[in-house]
């Protein structure tokens, strides 16, 4: 009895100690618990490791355990690697854009006979049909012209491109055997115009061959004073003149002859013709003269390329009474402007109606 009493608190300590140590406890010299007897220790190990755990028991005895500790531990690697791949690269092309001709911008002109070569339209030379006019436009981010249309011109010589959208155009011919071009006079035969908001539209842009082998087109003749009278050749294919009258300007020409018209008349009916060229913001002349009641044929020449002019006759330099106003052209080109003289003599005054103070002069009535 003795005995067990000193048993129970060397079996009290071991077993806290096993529960210290996590580990089953043998104890040397003393029997094995019996059934229902449990020792049960509980020991966190940090860090995990595997040993033999050693307990030292005050009193009677020597308590040795062993625990074997299992660690399980989870990795988480660091990988290192080379990615092979294919890279596909982005192009960008700009391409060529080629544009066609749509908007509200119009080029038109005359095809005429040059008879006599001098690189202007003068009085008495006809016009020219069945001509082929090529309007060619310039790519939007290139230099290159291509061409967009062609017009023919008509039995009045006139031709016409309408419906042209903002941009640069280029106005050529198709030259025709025995021909030689005569106008425009620049070095490659051809007006190039830029169409845009503040400059939609040009007109007189003329043309001018001379050779063939006849005049084609259709002849206008007016006899003034009143009764008017009209003769129009119709149809007509080849004009043969005999013989030939050139009119040379600042020249005054007396024609004599009859026609039939609403009113038979016959008479002598005076016709004048001069030129007057507008170049560098200036008329090349400060006066023209002319007999009273003429019929007066002006050659306007407007050398002042994309500048536009006219030519215009008042009563005096106030410009409050006119007497003639021709059509404002745009240059580089060449129009007729044919009007009445005042049958009263006297000093008039003619203008520039674009530029009234540069552009003035006397009109002489003898």
């Amino acid at each position: 009895m003795s005995r067990l009493h000193t048993m129970i608190p060397l079996l009290a300590v071991i077993v806290a100690f096993a529960f210290v140590a996590g580990c089953t406890l043998t104890v040397p010299g003393q029997p094995t618990p019996g059934p229902g007897v449990t020792v049960t220790a509980t020991r966190t190990a940090t860090p995990a490791t595997t040993g033999t755990v050693v307990a030292t028991v005050t009193g009677t005895g020597t308590a040795t355990a062993t625990h074997t500790v299992t660690a399980t531990r989870t990795a988480t690697p660091t990988r290192t690697g080379t990615v092979t791949g294919t890279a596909t690269p982005t192009s960008t092309v700009t391409p060529t854009v080629t544009r066609t001709a749509a908007g509200p911008g119009s080029i038109s002109g005359v095809k005429w006979n040059d008879l006599n070569g001098d690189h202007r339209r003068d009085i008495g030379e006809p016009v020219l049909a069945n001509w082929t006019i090529v309007l060619s436009m310039q790519e939007q981010n290139g230099p290159t012209f291509n061409e967009v249309a062609r017009a023919v011109t008509g039995v009045d010589g006139a031709y016409s491109f309408t419906g042209l959208a903002e941009g640069h155009y280029r106005v050529t011919e198709v030259a025709q055997s025995g021909w030689t071009q005569t106008f425009p006079t620049n070095a490659e035969g051809m007006y190039n115009l830029v169409i845009s908001n503040g400059q939609p539209s040009f007109t007189g842009q003329d043309f001018g061959n001379t050779g063939g082998t006849g005049v084609t087109g259709t002849t206008t003749a007016t006899v003034s004073p009143t009764p008017t009278a009209t003769s129009t050749a119709t149809p007509v294919t080849s004009v043969t003149t005999t013989p030939t009258v050139t009119v040379t300007p600042s020249a005054t020409v007396t024609a004599t002859g009859t026609g039939t018209a609403p009113t038979t008349s016959t008479g002598t009916v005076t016709y004048f013709a001069d030129t007057l060229t507008a170049r560098n913001l200036a008329f090349d002349k400060s006066t023209i003269t002319v007999p009273a009641g003429a019929t007066v044929a002006l050659a306007f020449i407007n050398d002042d390329a994309g500048v536009p002019h006219n030519f215009a006759v008042y009563t005096d330099s106030s410009a409050t009474t006119a007497i003639f106003r021709g059509a404002i052209v745009t240059g580089q080109v060449t129009t007729t402007y044919t009007f009445t003289a005042p049958s009263t003599p006297g000093t008039y005054f003619f203008r520039c109606d674009v530029h009234p103070t540069q552009m003035t002069g006397s009109f002489v009535v003898t």
